[in-house]
């Protein structure tokens, strides 16, 4: 009887234990494999492009570590695990840029467990998250605290790097170079000192100081360098002496490297630093035909992205073929999608690809305005001469807008404004995109020259002066003098006063529509009215609605002898702006004018009564003279 409660006891023991043994593995087995997920998520961290955006895959498995430190803290809290659990769950919010997350789980850490041996490693990544948020001063008291805590040689190092790694980031190079000879001090005998010791000689290079870059690149070996950072230390001290302008010692020693088979797995790089020493000599031929050869020789590898790249530039900016260089900056994508050179390359095929459409429309809008010209010279002259983007925009015939029924349909201002566009377009890649100023400067210069229908002519004027300025150019001067006396009212006349008050996008649509009907206004009125017109129905709030309406009630009056038209024109003005300085004058002429029509129409009506007896007339609306100059027009 005691026996078997014996065996009972020990049964209901056993099964105890077995589950406290299984409870245990669960939660073991969910933190490893959230500690599985993360070291991979860390090893594909470290290998990101330089800008730093996570890949879709890296970002799965960090959700997957957030996932699983998750279920360890809500199913396990008292684990021994949950700790490790919560670090792991700041440490890959910070990976995946949830700064804010990762610095309340990392605060979280060390409220709840401050006496951990995790702590002085939570307190560098706490340092490294408010760096990230842009709180330093926080950041280096953390780090300073951990600097007290840290007993750990290895651990000090590492605290030592990433603060000179960060300096180094922000481009604080005297703050980075101390910091990466505290690591060479702590750390000795490990990787990271040699790390550290070659970063010091690549800051060296930064500063110009070749002197100091090759001392110090040698003094990597008396550390722990990596069969990796050896690479790096011969690739750097070519680099060194190449900016340094030493290139026949840079080409000896590349071609050095490159007779010796332990060097293998660098003959790429070396090969591309030889085409680098070419290019930095001015030989681009020699500088092509090396880095063609690194395209051929290590396709899909990312040294023939580099070479790729560095061929667009050339043809870009030595051999200036765009189309061979738009294929080859889409080759860098093609060989490395995540070669550094790749977002760069992929704004400039799209840049270049842009060019050519433009070109494109520029000869379908130079085509539409030749086919127009040519219609009306023939019909007025046989010795109709083609009209180029050469021509002398006064050789254009005014007269040519008249001329409606050559070309029913067809709206000639917005013709003209597309192909001044295209001109400006074309001038502005030249400009921005391809850095040829001399071809951009032939394009603003044409424009400049066009006074017929030009929307975009203070535009190209305002890029002319401050190119000549620039330039130091003496035409600056007489430039600016046109812009402003053409352009009294353009956003680009504010900007050359820097005056505070510019133009809204609004107020300019209404002012380029304003200044394409004082275009219009000595060679078609019909055609001006309309643009005029244009200005007071669609921005009547806008000061060029004013100047519109003063115009159309001016040209209907002195004119085209209009006496109803001047009459609602005057009216619309007198009804809208009774502060404008002409106000008085034209509500005098106002009445004026209503009493001429009422004299005119009580005339009308006499003369339907009267017999056979003419009766003398009353004062009629007489046409003025045109007098030109003499007579304030508005």
């Amino acid at each position: 009887m005691n026996g078997s409660v014996f065996s009972k006891a020990i049964l209901i023991s056993s099964f105890s234990v077995m589950g406290v043994l299984l409870s245990n593995c669960a939660y073991f087995n969910t933190y490893y494999n959230a500690e599985k997920y993360f070291q991979d998520a860390v090893k594909e961290y470290s290998n990101l492009p330089p800008d730093g955006k996570i890949t879709p895959t890296l970002r799965k498995k960090l959700d997957a570590v957030i996932d699983k430190s998750n279920n360890v803290l809500t199913l396990y809290p008292t684990s021994r695990w949950a700790e490790n659990a919560l670090y792991l769950l700041a440490r890959a919010s910070y990976y995946k840029g949830d700064y804010n997350f990762a610095r309340k789980k990392f605060e979280e850490f060390l409220n709840l467990y401050p006496q951990s041996k995790l702590v002085p490693e939570v307190l560098i990544w706490y340092g490294r998250n408010l760096w990230k948020l842009n709180d330093r001063e926080t950041a280096f008291y953390q780090w300073n605290r951990a600097i007290k805590k840290i007993r750990d040689n290895t651990l000090l190092a590492e605290l030592y790097y990433s603060i000179a790694e960060l300096h180094s980031n922000s481009n604080q190079l005297d703050s980075a170079l101390f910091y990466y000879r505290k690591v060479t001090e702590t750390g000795k005998s490990l990787e990271i000192a040699a790390d550290a010791q070659y970063k010091i000689a690549e800051i060296y290079l930064k500063k110009n100081d070749a002197a100091a870059a090759i001392k110090n690149l040698k003094k990597v070996s008396q550390f722990s360098p990596s069969t990796r950072l050896r690479n790096q230390m011969q690739l750097l001290l070519t680099q060194i002496y190449r900016q340094s302008k030493r290139y026949n010692e840079a080409i000896e020693i590349i071609n050095d490297r490159l007779n010796d088979q332990a060097n293998e797995a660098i003959w790429g790089d070396l090969e591309l630093q030889l085409g680098l020493v070419y290019l930095d000599k001015g030989d681009y031929d020699d500088a092509q035909a090396c880095f063609s050869l690194i395209t051929e020789k290590y396709k899909g590898k990312p040294v023939a992205a580099a070479a790729y790249y560095r061929l667009a530039q050339l043809n870009m900016s030595h051999y200036h073929n765009y189309e061979h260089a738009q294929t080859q900056f889409e080759n860098v994508l093609k060989e490395d999608s995540k070669s550094p050179y790749a977002n760069e390359s992929r704004s400039r095929a799209a840049e270049i690809k842009r060019f050519f459409g433009l070109k494109k429309r520029l000869e379908g809008t130079l085509k539409q305005v030749t086919e127009l010209e040519r219609a009306k010279a023939m019909a007025q002259d046989t010795t109709f001469k083609k009209w180029e983007t050469s021509s002398n925009p006064d050789e254009v015939k005014k007269a040519f807008e008249k001329q409606v029924s050559t070309k029913k349909g067809v709206d000639t201002a917005a013709v003209y404004a597309d192909y001044y566009n295209c001109l400006f377009e074309v001038g502005e890649s030249f400009y921005f995109n391809f850095g040829e100023i001399d071809s951009a400067l032939y394009y603003y210069q044409t424009l400049a020259a066009y006074t017929y229908l030009n929307p975009v002519r203070d535009k190209a004027l305002f890029c002319l002066f401050k190119i000549y300025q620039e330039k130091q150019d003496e035409r600056a001067e007489p430039v600016k003098a046109e812009l402003l006396q053409a352009f009294p009212y353009s956003r680009y006349t504010a900007a050359l006063l820097n005056q505070t008050t510019i133009l809204t996008e609004t107020e300019q649509r209404a002012e380029d529509l304003f200044q394409i009907a004082e275009r219009f206004r000595d060679t078609n009125l019909d055609s001006a009215l309309i643009y005029y017109q244009r200005v007071v129905v669609n921005y009547p709030n806008t000061p060029a609605a004013e100047k519109s309406t003063m115009n159309i009630a001016y040209l209907y009056h002195h004119k085209l002898f209009n006496l109803e038209k001047a009459i609602e024109w005057y009216k619309i003005f007198t009804d809208n702006y009774p502060k404008h300085a002409y106000y008085a004058q034209f509500r005098a002429t106002y009445e004026q004018l209503k009493g001429i029509k009422s004299a005119l129409e009580s005339q009308s009506q006499g003369e339907s009564k009267l017999s056979e007896n003419p009766q003398p007339s009353p004062p009629n609306f007489v046409p003025q003279p045109d007098r030109g100059d003499e007579e304030e027009r508005p």
